[in-house]
């Protein structure tokens, strides 16, 4: 016997005009209608688009619109298929395995319906926990925020004058060398002593705040505006159902990597204290640019991906869905 495999609005016209397509093509080879009603998964609907209804049978896929004579054609070749390979174990095995639902195939079911709120879950998380860090030290709970920046440190550089500080006299301390007006420089904090140490990178990370400046978030300016735009971006494309259209891949490039590159990598000389000709022009960044371009890079990144994600999704929901519908129609078969 053959399974076919009809993608479909249940008791529609449609679906009901391929049945008897399919039972007219079939003639006298035995065959299964199993339906996949896209009326219970939007997503999926939406993924056939105008092809539904759609037949799938054996490996052969058919697209509306359908004709008996394509239909004949496709069961014919998959009858033929199944008594050539009936015998063959690794064919016997990978039959088998296609109609019985595993642990795992229930876990990916959930994954693909509810990856979203994952991500979100997890980028709360991610971005809550940088801000937690010093919201710890300001508590006196010194060990656990001491934990959460040790556990930042790796993904972040973490420098005093280009990170925010929360719970003190400024939102940040910038170099002298960013030119920003009216605002209290991390060179200054040094020269009058609120901060011991100097200017270099290894003082600026390893230094968390304290009572006057406040103390710092775990991740930098540029970071957390990545993850919080990220986060943002994720929110409405979960809000709009995935239904967000993803951007060109130049798109992503120009507006999302350029700014972010070249505003980050103007400012490696400065950093480092390389020895460069005069006419160069040493800079450090401000934290508008370091927002300005994190958020972009993150907006474009996730507006980039997160489409194509749910393209893969809903591939594996189809496949899925078929194979939970012929485990349901077997069991309803041996009942």
């Amino acid at each position: 016997m053959i399974t076919i495999t009809v993608y479909a609005y249940k008791e529609t016209e449609a679906a009901k005009q391929t049945e008897k397509l399919i039972h007219s093509a079939a003639g006298d080879i035995p065959v299964r209608i199993i339906y996949i009603d896209l009326n219970s998964d939007k997503g999926m609907a939406e993924f056939l688009g105008n092809e539904a209804p759609m037949v799938q049978v054996g490996p052969y896929r058919l697209k509306s619109p359908l004709t008996e004579r394509d239909l004949r054609v496709a069961i014919r070749a998959a009858h033929d298929r199944h008594e050539k390979l009936k015998e063959d174990p690794a064919y016997k095995e990978r039959i088998t395995r296609g109609r019985t639902i595993t642990k795992t195939d229930r876990l990916n079911q959930w994954l693909t319906k509810n990856y979203m709120v994952l991500f979100i879950l997890i980028l709360v998380l991610y971005a809550g926990g940088s801000i937690l860090a010093p919201v710890l030290m300001k508590v006196g709970a010194e060990l656990p925020a001491r934990v959460l920046y040790t556990i930042y440190k790796p993904f972040c550089h973490q420098l005093a004058f280009r990170s925010f500080f929360i719970f003190g006299e400024q939102l940040y301390y910038p170099r002298e060398l960013a030119g920003i007006e009216g605002v209290i420089t991390y060179d200054e904090l040094i020269a009058t002593g609120v901060i011991t140490g100097s200017i270099n990178l290894v003082d600026a990370r390893d230094f968390l705040g304290n009572d006057y400046v406040g103390y710092k978030i775990a991740l930098c300016q540029r970071c957390l505006a990545i993850y919080v735009a990220m986060l943002l971006v994720s929110i409405i494309f979960a809000a709009t159902g995935n239904r967000i259209k993803p951007i060109a891949w130049y798109v992503w490039i120009l507006v999302g990597m350029v700014p972010i590159g070249l505003d980050g990598g103007s400012q490696i000389p400065g950093a480092l204290g390389i020895n460069l000709p005069e006419w160069m022009i040493i800079r450090e960044s401000t934290p508008l640019f370091r927002v300005v371009t994190g958020a972009l890079f993150g907006i474009m990144t996730f507006w980039y991906l997160l489409p194509q994600v749910e393209d893969s999704m809903r591939e594996s929901r189809v496949n899925l869905s078929k194979k939970f519908a012929y485990a349901e129609a077997k069991e309803d078969h041996e009942e």
